[in-house]
């Protein structure tokens, strides 16, 4: 059966410019937000003057369509940033219009477009709720002069918010909603040893009730090695080419027990202010059916890779 509309993407994702954290910085936080150096034709990332490891960087270069299955099966990814090449970093990962074109091509109608470093940056520069700020808004207004949040309403970008401080977050919050904002991200774990539900994040949470914006978790660096990974044996501050098992895992597909007992938690507000909209990506979350452990394994094997420590054939093989 032919169907009356076409696909809509709820996941997908483009590739940040070298400016995108610098183009709007605060003068007063410009040698500490994001920063990349150049050097004979290799970029390094440098975060509040320390080198950013967790995650390559793809300015200009990335790995071909294919390639993740296969990085994936090799826990020290030593072949990784061999496959990146200029040739793969397509227009359409980095400009709106060629992204339409693309979106024409493969049939889809309209997507979530969220960012493939960005998500990773809250982290290591949390104990500094004025600069994670600074930082994420900065960012925030690259993305709308790149891609905007509802571009011909087919690109529907999200904008990062930090909870870190609640009378900042309140702020960045209330500037992208006029700003046109449809959807925000939250990083996916606990805010300085607080749930993101606790009621000392309420005036945010009446915000986003009001508006009722969809909230949006996406996988990425939510500190749950330094939570979790010690006490398995794994590094607390991992690269994310050698050991990211824990990270990746528990807040994606982690065991029924967390979920449970961290979804009571994550859906507070849903209790508190009713009118607000779940736009969780589920599939990331380990959001969705819990009874069934099997079937979350075999996905396990998939986009979160080292779930269980390094999956190499399918649980069901």
């Amino acid at each position: 059966m032919k169907l009356s509309y076409r696909t809509v993407d709820a996941d997908n994702h483009y590739y940040e410019t070298r400016d995108a954290f610098t183009r709007y910085i605060d003068p007063a936080y410009a040698e500490r937000t994001l920063l990349v150096e150049t050097d004979g034709g290799s970029d390094r990332i440098i975060v509040d003057g320390q080198p950013y490891l967790f995650s390559e960087p793809k300015f200009d270069k990335t790995n071909p369509p294919g390639s993740l299955l296969a990085n994936l099966r090799d826990p020290q990814r030593k072949d990784y940033r061999s496959t990146f090449d200029a040739g793969s970093m397509l227009p359409a990962y980095q400009n709106r219009d060629k992204r339409l074109e693309l979106m024409d091509d493969q049939g889809i109608e309209a997507a979530v477009l969220l960012p493939s470093l960005a998500v990773c940056v809250e982290r290591p520069i949390r104990h500094d709720p004025a600069l994670t700020d600074a930082v994420m808004r900065a960012f925030n207004r690259w993305l709308e002069d790149d891609w905007g949040y509802a571009y011909r309403d087919r690109i529907y970008a999200v904008p990062l918010i930090s909870l870190l401080d609640v009378g900042l977050a309140c702020r960045e919050l209330t500037r992208v909603l006029h700003r046109g904002a449809r959807l925000i991200h939250l990083s996916a774990g606990p805010v300085a040893g607080r749930s993101p539900a606790d009621p000392h994040f309420d005036p945010f949470w009446s915000i986003v009730n009001e508006a009722r914006i969809p909230v949006v978790f996406h996988i990425g660096d939510a500190g749950y090695n330094e939570l979790f990974g010690a006490g398995l044996g794994r590094e607390p501050h991992p690269a994310r080419a050698r050991d990211v098992g824990v990270s990746m895992g528990i807040p994606a597909r982690g065991p029924s027990t967390h979920a449970d007992a961290g979804i009571t938690r994550l859906l507070q507000p849903f209790r508190t202010f009713p009118r607000r909209q779940g736009g969780q990506h589920r599939e990331r979350l380990g959001l969705g059916v819990l009874p069934v452990e099997a079937p979350r394994q075999e996905e396990g094997h998939g986009p979160a890779g080292p779930v269980a420590g390094w999956l190499l054939p399918r649980p069901a093989e």
